[in-house]
């Protein structure tokens, strides 16, 4: 089982970095899955419903950005393809990579042949892992456009109930698109204690605190979620590598997880509203944000390229 899981990884490494099609194409012959797109670019997900009658939701996303333009103000390149701006920031990035294996110290490493761009296992690494699972009967969930704010999510949530509705009645969330190998984050969802300590006992990984941001801060709406370490590291830069021990040890780990019995978890009541005031809010600066491009902006208003500063 090894080597085909260590195979499986390496074709999802293979795959063309400059968008999501192949891999959402794949899970979607999954049986039973159905592919879902909006009409702006990055509205896309794949979601394969679950079995079980205590299924969790296993996610992934399938897109993944780097180069030397990855980060201009914060904001990844592909966030400025609705503005038909992405190409612009990608001079450098995207080019196409072959991988390789090496032994380092008795741990397996993947690197890039390529110098100028990764390896794209943030997040292709968590999406082998999706796959690996797919007939656990648990519910698969890959998305588009978390590098540039959550965008498939935000159009998960906001124009299919029956989905939401799904997510929210399963157990919990797990989402594999965290660096490192032996750590977690639940950003600022309202888990609870005993949500904390089970995913602590089931994988032995340390909490990493409540920065940043994926996926499942906007999918655990009324859920439990956690995002687990899945090997990769230098993420979005050139340097990105992946160690392929450690992530065995989550897929193996999820594995055993998955095949058990799955205790319902509830999100702490003297945290949720502070948390739903906080998306709200979060929510509106980026509506603010959007606008400065929309139809111009106070910086091409002026005649000003912002990126050339």
């Amino acid at each position: 089982m090894r080597d085909q899981d260590v195979k499986t990884l390496k074709e999802f490494l293979s795959y063309d970095m400059k968008n999501a099609d192949e891999v959402l194409a794949r899970f979607a012959t999954l049986k039973g899955a159905e592919a879902y797109k909006g009409k702006l670019p990055k509205e896309r997900f794949v979601f394969k419903p679950g079995t079980r009658e205590d299924a969790i939701t296993l996610v992934a996303h399938a897109d993944t950005v780097f180069g030397e333009f990855s980060f201009i103000g914060g904001v990844n390149p592909g966030y400025y393809d609705q503005y038909g701006l992405g190409d612009y920031f990608r001079q450098r990035g995207n080019q196409k990579q072959t991988i390789t294996l090496q032994n380092i110290d008795g741990q397996e490493i993947i690197f890039g042949t390529n110098p100028n761009t990764g390896i794209g296992a943030d997040d292709r690494a968590g999406c082998a892992i999706a796959w690996l699972l797919a007939n656990s009967g648990h519910n698969i969930l890959v998305l588009d456009g978390e590098e540039v704010g959550a965008v498939g999510a935000k159009f998960l949530m906001r124009e299919h109930q029956q989905i939401r509705d799904a997510i929210s009645k399963s157990r919990f969330v797990l989402e594999f698109d965290r660096q490192g190998g032996n750590d977690y984050k639940c950003y600022q969802i309202p888990v609870s204690d005993d949500f904390k300590g089970y995913i602590e006992a089931k994988t032995g990984f340390k909490d990493a605190g409540m920065t940043s941001f994926t996926d499942i801060s906007v999918l655990c709406e009324k859920v439990c979620g956690a995002n687990l370490s899945v090997g990769y590291y230098n993420e979005h830069t050139p340097n990105e590598f992946l160690n392929v021990n450690e992530w065995l040890n989550t897929l193996n780990l999820t594995r055993q997880l998955t095949s058990e019995r799955i205790p319902q978890f509830n999100l702490d009541a003297g945290k949720a509203e502070k948390f739903r005031q906080m998306r709200i809010a979060d929510e509106a600066r980026m509506s603010e944000y959007m606008k400065q491009f929309r139809g111009g902006g106070k910086f091409f208003d002026k005649g000003i390229d912002p990126f050339s500063q």
